[in-house]
């Protein structure tokens, strides 16, 4: 599975812009991605974009909210948005989509 994680700052914003499958093999590289958003002292809000994400797995998932954990936990805003087709669905089986309001 072929997948890109590309990051955009604007201001106290940081997107980490998802394309491609993610599956296990792309959980390090993805919650290094995350993580690396979240801690940073600079960055207020973390925007997830899943406008490109054509498949994601439970591994992504638990990315996913470990990543929301971790800015809740250090006050930080964090949001998932513009999920679509399979990704989404994913997210509303798991609950993900409710808990989170996910943003299209």
């Amino acid at each position: 599975m072929q997948f890109l994680i590309t990051e955009q700052n604007d201001g106290s914003t940081r997107h980490v812009i998802l394309q491609g499958e993610f599956d296990l093999a792309s959980d390090a590289a993805l919650r290094a991605a995350i993580m690396a958003a979240v801690t940073n002292s600079s960055v207020e809000c973390v925007i997830i974009d899943l406008a490109r994400v054509t498949f994601l797995d439970c591994s992504t998932v638990g990315s996913l909210v470990y990543g929301r954990n971790a800015a809740e936990a250090r006050g930080c805003c964090y949001e998932i948005r513009h999920a679509r087709g399979l990704p989404l669905r994913v997210l509303r089986a798991t609950g993900i989509a409710v808990v989170d309001k996910l943003h299209s």
